[in-house]
């Protein structure tokens, strides 16, 4: 049995609040949208809840749902990623489904539709490995190497070119082709790719410098182009929000750009930055990193969490824009023990931390916080054969 735990927005209850519902499978991966979120098991099952006005739980309804269900119709997945309102599948014979809103060809189904509401299987020469989902656009990388894009290219965000307002379908990514990319990130409108060198490479929306190139492009940056400032930096991770951008070094520290109106950037200030900088004030080396809209999530490695951005408001006095350091029982109980194999997930507006049954309890128990909850300031394409 899977237990799920809240933490509220108030000094009076600071400890883990136990949810009304439980998921009787162990978690592997959780990823949120706008207002919905979809779980992936370990035995490949998917679950989602929330809203579904746009058919974005993938239940065959409309319906809202306050309790996880299985989405229809799809094989055993492997991973998964939300945009706004519409969700990507990765099956573990590399073939790609999509769901949900669909009136920006974010669906990659060959045409617009206001929405599909239960997977629809996507066309590619070879089996996909890794995808990623922006706002209304929608990146897949396959195992031969090469990235394709779709949906709205609004700001340059699919990396196409200006000719292509908006891309029913998934298609290459001419710009990328030979260099060898291996993770890839997308914001509200902009996406990030790392390669294996390390070397960041970007397009999209930039107006708020969340491309990291130390300038501004009112309408967006529409080619693919090299971020100069990360390459020293041998990147190993990143993680994109409405507006702003996050990376990890492969010594564990983490540069923010973009947006910071919210804090979002965790420099102690509401300024936002054209090239990426170090945040400062946390204690130990970075292991994963997730932002939300307007908000960023920490993990490091010793287990400990720090959060900033919009409406994080800490009981010593945080103002939403310095690190704060998340009171999870291993963080404030010296005697406590830190789980193994400890994950984190951000959606708009919500945080998730979760971890393998055995080193947590006899039960796998997953804990889930939003952006309010208490905290301290932290220390100094062809169809396939």
């Amino acid at each position: 049995m899977m237990e799920l735990y809240r933490w509220k927005n108030c000094s009076a209850e600071p400890n883990p609040a136990r949810l009304s519902w439980s998921i009787i499978k162990d978690i592997s991966l959780i990823c949120c949208g706008a207002q919905h979120t979809l779980f992936l098991t370990g035995d490949g099952t998917v679950l989602s809840c929330g809203q579904n006005s746009k058919g974005q739980l993938g239940r065959n309804s409309l319906e809202d749902q306050t309790k996880p269900g299985r989405v229809s119709g799809c094989r055993r997945a492997v991973s998964l990623s939300c945009g706004q309102d519409h969700c990507l599948l990765l099956s573990t014979t590399g073939d790609l489904y999509s769901w949900g809103a669909g009136g920006d060809g974010q669906l990659g189904v060959g045409h617009i539709t206001s929405m599909i509401q239960t997977p629809s299987l996507l066309h590619f020469p070879v089996p996909v490995v890794q995808v990623a989902c922006g706002n209304s656009h929608s990146l897949a990388l396959t195992k031969a190497g090469d990235v394709f894009s779709w949906g709205s290219n609004s700001h340059g965000q699919l990396g196409l070119g200006r000719d292509v307002p908006l891309q029913p379908f998934p298609a290459l990514v001419p710009s990328l082709t030979g260099i060898p990319v291996t993770l890839m990130a997308a914001g509200g409108t902009h996406s990030l790719f790392i390669a294996l060198s390390g070397l960041v490479y970007c397009c999209g929306a930039n107006k708020l410098g969340q491309l990291g190139l130390n300038r501004v492009d009112e309408k967006g940056r529409f080619n693919i182009v090299a971020v100069p400032s990360l390459k020293p930096l041998e990147v190993t991770a990143a993680s994109c929000g409405a507006e702003h951008s996050v990376v990890l070094t492969k010594d564990g520290k983490v540069f923010t750009f973009g947006d910071g109106s919210h804090g979002q950037l965790g420099h102690c200030s509401a300024a936002g930055e054209l090239v990426p900088r170090e945040v400062q004030g946390i204690d130990e080396p970075v292991s994963q990193i997730a932002c939300g809209s307007h908000h960023t999530l920490i993990l490091g490695s010793l287990g400990h969490i720090w959060t900033f951005g919009s409406e994080v408001k800490g009981q010593s006095g945080s103002d939403g824009s310095t690190p704060a350091l998340v009171q999870l029982p291993w963080a404030t109980d010296g005697a406590a023990t830190v789980p193994n194999e400890l994950k984190i997930a951000a959606g708009w507006n919500t945080n998730f931390l979760y971890s393998p049954a055995e080193s947590l309890t006899r039960d796998l128990t997953i804990r889930r916080f939003d952006e309010k909850k208490n905290t301290k300031v932290a220390g100094n394409g062809k169809k396939r054969s």
